[in-house]
């Protein structure tokens, strides 16, 4: 057993031999959580990085892994675990063993050992074993990273004020320029005086809009980049479909039917934006309520799905009122439908914005509707999303009306339009290009 255990520790770690790791392993783009993870090493905390499959989050521990090596680390003093592999799934203990046996090293001894837990929600008591070794001040460095929100979530509990968590979604649009710009000639340092506003957007704006509309088109799974536009669906089929519908959730769940599932899934997709109606969802499918209301919780919890509440100031009015679903990346809006122009925008624009402000993002309806609202430093920020180049009045209603209610001054209007400010009964609204915002985020 333990012979077996050996092999496939030096097979998942091979610096120990070599010293170093490969450069197809630690890509050279780093996503910006990169950066704050790489600072929180030294907190004295278990990190957590949690997101949907294929979003790069093994690619960051290898580049943690990386930036570990180049500072001098011992290769044995890294240790890395994915449970995919089911020969690992084992308790950490006894796989501690073996590594003190081929390192020649005392686990309770300096200096310090890393230790990343990949795809950690396929690994049984892991939270046990994490804690027992944290509380007893081992010299060990736990990073989990995981693609089951449930069952981290879970399992963190336990972990109550011992873990700093983080959540790595597809790239945003800001990430993906920064990979793909060099297709239509826009270089890093173009790209940093927009953001920085040193240069004029006038100038780019075509270049601009066309990775926007590519963007849009084939979302922003880091992987599918590389790839050829014909070859990037049946990709993003295997990823989505077959790992993550059919597998990881049938394996986490015990789900029984997948295919309802998918069909969920494929709904969901046709009708991102919209208002989530589990009653209706429930007929479509011909399910009960409990299962629809089951199988949305699992395709959120594997970060495929998620939903804005309705805003209100009265919490019992809000529980009660029907949410607005979006999958989770407009790649799979491509994938599995064909969606309209102004869906895909919301979609885009609304995960961005979830992404940022998180429990504070929702939407707002009376008799109109405002797109998306958060809530930034306790002020609320309505925001109309717009796929045209000119707005009519009629269609600002909402946005007039929100800030009327709630006495706010201002309203912002996401669209492909030009720069400009204008005041509608008494309210200011300020517009901005899609893509603008998304660069140098101005609110």
């Amino acid at each position: 057993m333990n012979e077996k255990i050996a092999e496939r520790l030096y097979f998942h770690n091979p610096w120990w031999q070599s010293g170093k790791i490969s450069p197809k392993l630690a890509l050279s783009f780093k996503r910006k959580l990169f950066t704050e993870l790489w600072d929180k090493l030294s907190l004295d905390r278990i990190l957590v990085l949690k997101g949907p499959r294929r979003t790069g989050k093994t690619t960051i521990i290898y580049q943690i892994i990386q930036q570990l090596l180049s500072q001098g680390v011992n290769p044995f003093n890294i240790l890395y675990l994915s449970f995919d592999d089911i020969d690992l799934r084992i308790r950490l203990p006894e796989i501690l063993k073996v590594w003190e046996r081929e390192s020649k090293q005392i686990l309770e001894q300096e200096p310090l050992l890393y230790i990343f837990l990949d795809e950690v929600q396929f690994l049984d008591f892991w939270e046990i074993d994490a804690k027992l070794f944290y509380d007893k001040k081992y010299p060990i460095k736990f990073f989990a990273s995981g693609s089951s929100a449930t069952l981290i979530r879970k399992t963190t509990e336990s972990l109550a004020g011992r873990t700093f968590e983080k959540v790595l979604l597809p790239l945003d649009f800001e990430e993906y320029l920064y990979l793909e710009g060099k297709s239509v000639g826009l270089t890093k340092k173009n790209l940093k005086q927009l953001k920085r506003r040193n240069i004029n957007f006038l100038p780019f704006k075509n270049k601009l809009f066309l990775l926007w509309e590519k963007y849009l088109e084939r979302g922003g799974f880091p992987h599918l980049v590389e790839l050829e536009p014909e070859e990037q669906p049946q990709a993003l089929k295997e990823d989505i479909l077959d790992k993550v519908v059919y597998r990881d959730l049938v394996q986490l769940y015990g789900i029984k039917e997948p295919a309802t599932l998918e069909r969920m899934l494929r709904y969901l997709a046709g009708a991102s934006s919209g208002i989530l109606n589990l009653s209706n969802l429930s007929s479509n499918l011909k399910i009960s309520w409990e299962s629809t209301q089951n199988y949305l919780t699992y395709l959120k919890q594997a970060y495929l799905v998620f939903t804005l509440p309705k805003y209100s100031r009265s919490s019992k009015e809000m529980a009660r009122s029907l949410e607005k679903g979006f999958v989770i990346d407009t790649g799979i809006m491509n994938l599995f439908s064909k969606p309209e122009k102004s869906a895909l925008w919301e979609t885009a624009v609304a995960r961005h914005l979830w992404q940022v402000w998180s429990r504070n993002t929702y939407f707002w309806r009376d008799r109109y509707e405002v797109d998306v609202v958060f809530e930034k430093k306790g002020e609320l920020v309505p925001v109309e999303i717009k796929s045209g180049v000119s707005i009519s009045k009629n269609s600002l209603r909402g946005l007039v009306s929100f800030c009327k209610k709630y006495q706010i001054p201002e309203g912002f209007v996401l669209y492909s339009g030009e720069k400009k400010t204008e005041t509608v009964q008494g309210i200011k609204l300020k517009f901005i290009p899609c893509w603008e915002y998304l660069l140098c985020h101005p609110f």
